[in-house]
Parts: C-alpha cells; sequence; structure tokens
C-alpha cells in the first residue's frame, strides 16, 4: 500500500475523525462537501545502500477544509492527534512524526467568487495546513 493510502486508513479509524470527514479523505481536492482532508507529498527520501532501502522519510502536506475556523481548529488538533505517535498501518510501519508547520486561513472560495461545494455555492473555505514529517518502512 502507498504511504499516503496507509495515512488516509489511519484517519479513517478514528470514529470522530471519520464521522465528521465521511469519505471525504483523500489525495485529489473533490468538492463533494465540507469538511475534508487532501493530503500531498511534499517530498520523499528513499536513501539506500547496497543491501537496499534504508528507512524512508517523507513530508506530507495535510489540507482540512473545514466550514470555519473553529471546526477546521478542531479536526486540526485531533490530525495531529492521530498521525503524530508511531504505529502499524495498511502495512507501514510509521516511527513517530514531526509536526513542523501549522497554517491556517481562509483562502479558497473568499468573496466575491463563491466555490460551488454540493450544488450550494460556499461564500468561504477554511483551511488548516499541517505538514507532517513521517519516518517509516514496510512492516
Amino acid at each position: 500500500m502507498s504511504l499516503l493510502a496507509a495515512i488516509s486508513a489511519r484517519l479513517g479509524t478514528d470514529a470522530t475523525y471519520s464521522a465528521a470527514m465521511g469519505s471525504r479523505i483523500g489525495t485529489t481536492r473533490k468538492f463533494a462537501g465540507l469538511p475534508g482532508s487532501v493530503l500531498e507529498t511534499i517530498s520523499e527520501q528513499r536513501t539506500q545502500h547496497y543491501k537496499g532501502f534504508q528507512l524512508r522519510q517523507a513530508m506530507v502536506q495535510l489540507d482540512i477544509l473545514a466550514r470555519d475556523e473553529v471546526e477546521g481548529a478542531r479536526l486540526r488538533d485531533l490530525a495531529i492527534d492521530l498521525l503524530t505517535p508511531g504505529t502499524t498501518a495498511a502495512g507501514i510501519r510509521f516511527d513517530r512524526a514531526q509536526t513542523v508547520n501549522v497554517r491556517s486561513g481562509g483562502v479558497l472560495g473568499t468573496q466575491p467568487h463563491p466555490q460551488p461545494i454540493a450544488g450550494r455555492l460556499q461564500a468561504e473555505i477554511h483551511r488548516e495546513s499541517i505538514d507532517f514529517i513521517f519516518t517509516y518502512r514496510p512492516a
């Protein structure tokens, strides 16, 4: 399984997070409703020596798209709590992650050009972006 699929699986196993997001956890921006989560690999190092790959390290950005700041902050903090501890998920062993950057703001769909979401115009979409550094290996 890919790294992003394993991270999505980790987020989806939490009842609170998956209840809020539904099926809107993935790697593309599909505006079928809010809130939603989008994962993107920023960089990935796969150092190796003559015996093969060593531990892999990747910086992954998680964008949480929410209706407002309160919902965004709640889901941001929950995602950090879910993804920081080391664990095994979907065939990948994760060491403890580092949270290196957290950014927030309403940058998508702001006035005067609202974004259509699920057939309605959404005046503003609040975005929380979190950069994680994951150290991992196949389980």
